[in-house]
C-alpha cells in the first residue's frame, strides 16, 4: 500500500522542487534589482514562471490521463475477466439445475411407480383372499369375478403389470444413476 501512495505523490513533490529551483535561480540571479513599482515588469516575471511551470504541469496533467487510461483500461480487463468467470460459474450451476430437475423427474415417476405396486398388491391380495375364502370378487373397473378362474386370471394381469412396472423402476434407476455420476 505505501508504493501506491509513493507512485502518486512523487510527481507533485517533483513539481515543488521544480518550482523551487526555477524561483531560487531567479532569486538568485535578479536578487541585487530593486522591487519594481512598474506592473508591467511583474508581468514578465509572471511570463517567466508561466512559460517555465506551464510545460511541467502540461506534462504532469497528461501524465494523470495516462495513468488515469491504464487503470480504467486494466480495472475493464479485471471485470471483463470476472463476468467470464461468472459467466461459467452460472453456466455450471444452470447445468446442475437441469441435472436436479431431470432426477426430480425421475424420482417421481419411481415414486408413483411404486405406489401402483403397492396398490396393485393389495389388489393381488384381496383376490387371493377371495379364492382361499370361496367368494365373488370385483375387478377394480367393477366387473363381477364370480368364478376362482376369473379371479386367478384377473391376479395374472395384476401379475404381469408389477412385473412390467419393476422393468420400468429398473430402468428408471439405471437413468438416475447415469445423472448421478
Amino acid at each position: 500500500m505505501p508504493e501506491k501512495k509513493y507512485e502518486t505523490i512523487w510527481p507533485w513533490i517533483l513539481l515543488a522542487l521544480f518550482f523551487f529551483i526555477i524561483s531560487g535561480l531567479y532569486l538568485s540571479q535578479f536578487h541585487s534589482f530593486p522591487w519594481s513599482q512598474n506592473p508591467s515588469d511583474w508581468g514578465t516575471i509572471g511570463d517567466y514562471f508561466g512559460g517555465i511551470l506551464n510545460p511541467l504541469v502540461s506534462a504532469m496533467a497528461l501524465f494523470f490521463l495516462i495513468k488515469a487510461y491504464i487503470t480504467q483500461k486494466e480495472e475493464l480487463r479485471e471485470t471483463r475477466r470476472v463476468l467470464e468467470e461468472t459467466e461459467k460459474s452460472n453456466k455450471k450451476l444452470s447445468d446442475s439445475q437441469e441435472k436436479l430437475v431431470a432426477i426430480q423427474y425421475l424420482m417421481s415417476i419411481i415414486n408413483c411407480d411404486y405406489q401402483k405396486i403397492e396398490y396393485l398388491h393389495k389388489e393381488l391380495s384381496r383376490c387371493t383372499d377371495a379364492i382361499v375364502n370361496n367368494r365373488n370378487t370385483v375387478d377394480r373397473d367393477g366387473n363381477h369375478l364370480t368364478s376362482d378362474s376369473d379371479t386367478k386370471k384377473y391376479r395374472l394381469k395384476l401379475i404381469k403389470e408389477i412385473s412390467e412396472l419393476s422393468k420400468s423402476i429398473e430402468t428408471l434407476t439405471l437413468q438416475l444413476n447415469e445423472y448421478k455420476k
